[in-house]
């Protein structure tokens, strides 16, 4: 259940954190302490205070990545964008199978508590899916569809 919890948390903040972002409050010591004691090598650090989490972008090893914080410097995840032959082959080809008709908008790895899953936004010409996998089940819907207006009556 918390894995399903920090995923959703993780779809959240990954889709719409920057509309929530704020410049009035301080990001805590133990949140930076935190941070810098895992990613001391992180370059061009950027932190944006959510509602409840913190959130870090940053680059290390000229890899960009994002890291998700609670306010007490406990570390949620950390997601990095990856292309479509970085996923495991399993997932790959499950991908390629069962959505042939769409096109890959975008591909997140997030690691969290040792797991690795996956998040990938999916287009077609009349649609739009956000896909998840844990590794256990393969691929399982996580947003619903949405339809866009194509102009056909």
């Amino acid at each position: 259940m918390k894995k399903q919890f920090i995923t959703g948390i993780l779809v959240f903040v990954f889709s719409f954190g920057l509309a929530y972002a704020g410049k009035e409050k301080q990001v805590s010591k133990e949140v930076r302490d935190s941070f810098f004691k895992e990613f001391f090598q992180a370059e061009e650090v950027h932190w944006e205070i959510l509602d409840n989490y913190i959130r870090v972008s940053f680059k290390m090893n000229d890899q960009p990545l994002t890291a998700l914080y609670y306010q007490d410097g406990e570390l949620i995840a950390v997601m990095r964008h990856i292309l479509s032959d970085h996923l495991p082959m399993s997932l790959f080809l499950l991908l390629k199978k069962d959505y042939r008709n769409f096109w890959i908008t975008d591909l997140v790895e997030v690691n969290s508590q040792n797991n690795a899953s996956y998040l990938v936004s999916l287009e077609s010409e009349d649609r739009d899916i956000m896909l998840k996998s844990d590794m256990e089940v393969g691929w399982e819907i996580f947003l619903v569809e949405k339809h866009k207006n194509t102009g056909l009556h």
